[in-house]
């Protein structure tokens, strides 16, 4: 008897048609960004609190008596009061928002590949709160005294915008977060055997100028002293990567050694 063919075999009833997903799809976006729009006008009636979080590395650095900030538009107040807003919800709105994509992406997967789902995605928070953080407690505070004492070194009393500062702390901090998740794409790569790290050796010379570049996009004055502290912790993160891209390697092969 012939076997059968696949072409022939009757059609998984489990498996929904194309049209039925892109629904799913549709839906999932609109939770997301519902849930970004109710999170952002909670995080609007709390602006105030908001704004003290933000100015707070300034605070620390020069003191609160100090009046380094100025609106010059009408609306200053309100239009970035609306853009802090926006990524207040961003935050608070974070963990639905990665809750919904999962109830969208988990059928799809297999079961070995759900179970790297939950690590992947742990290293992937404590990178980006590792970043961020660091940012907000350590970088911040130190590119800020950095350039106050340079105005200072000058006779020059600093006045900046109050837009101008919040897009400096939420540009730098976010930056700095989403570029510490780098090690993420890494590891998968090395987990699946697509990169060795003997690779990432050979590659180091080109990788550390990618990350000065890297720097150079996140941090917002662009300056060599603001771009090598961030660069630094990223080629930790690098080096890192490479010895656990050996560890995955001798796993594999008891007998290898570096």
């Amino acid at each position: 008897m012939a076997p059968a063919n696949p072409v022939d075999a009757p059609p998984d009833p489990s498996a929904k048609p194309f049209l039925d997903h892109l629904e799913d799809l549709r839906w999932t976006l609109i939770k997301i960004l519902g849930t970004w729009g109710i999170a952002s006008v909670l995080a609007f009636v709390f602006r105030k609190e908001l704004f003290a979080v933000l100015m707070a590395p300034l605070w620390n650095v020069a003191g609160r008596d100090e009046k380094l900030l100025s609106g010059l538009g009408i609306a200053d107040s309100f239009t970035i009061s609306l853009k802090v807003a926006l990524y207040g919800g961003a935050a608070l709105s974070l963990p639905f928002a990665l809750y919904f994509a999962a109830q969208f992406l988990l059928p799809a997967l297999t079961p070995a590949e759900k179970k790297l789902v939950l690590p992947v995605f742990l290293l992937g928070v404590f990178l980006f709160l590792g970043g961020l953080l660091s940012c907000y407690f350590y970088l911040l505070p130190v590119t800020l005294r950095f350039f106050i004492q340079d105005f200072a070194y000058l006779g020059i009393k600093p006045q900046w915008t109050l837009d101008n500062y919040v897009s400096f702390v939420t540009q730098f901090a976010i930056g700095m977060g989403a570029s510490c998740e780098f090690p993420v794409v890494l590891l998968i790569l090395a987990r699946m055997g697509i990169v060795t790290h003997e690779f990432l050796k050979q590659k180091r010379r080109y990788v550390i100028v990618a990350i000065f570049v890297l720097a150079a996009c996140v941090t917002p004055t662009s300056d060599f002293i603001t771009m090598t502290i961030v660069a630094l912790p990223l080629l930790a993160l690098y080096e890192i990567c490479v010895w656990v891209a050996w560890a995955f390697e001798r796993r594999r092969n008891p007998g290898r050694t570096l």
